[in-house]
């Protein structure tokens, strides 16, 4: 787990109230004509289309397809498809 913090030099405006859930972009991968990530759920991934919202920092905004708390994978390899298992090893 890890966080970023960032000091304002100005006033929050009430749309940046508002909480969001962002990723890292090396997790997106195409789906189509869109963009998806492999959401982990026990010992298999799921291939799983999201919308992407505005750049936060050096994250991606996600605004629907996952939830704050999904575990996703960085860099996933090209062979790995939906519904492949996967062995989870913690850092």
């Amino acid at each position: 787990m890890s966080a970023k913090v960032a000091f304002l030099s100005r006033e929050v405006k009430k749309d940046e109230e508002r909480s969001r859930t962002a990723i890292n972009p090396k997790a997106l991968v195409a789906i189509g004509s869109g963009k998806g990530v492999f959401v982990v759920k026990g010992k298999k991934v799921l291939l799983t289309a999201v919308t992407i919202g505005p750049p936060l920092g050096d994250m991606v905004e996600i605004t629907g397809g996952v939830a704050a708390g999904d575990k996703v994978v960085i860099n996933p390899p090209k062979a790995l498809k939906n519904n492949d298992r996967i062995k989870v090893t913690e850092s």
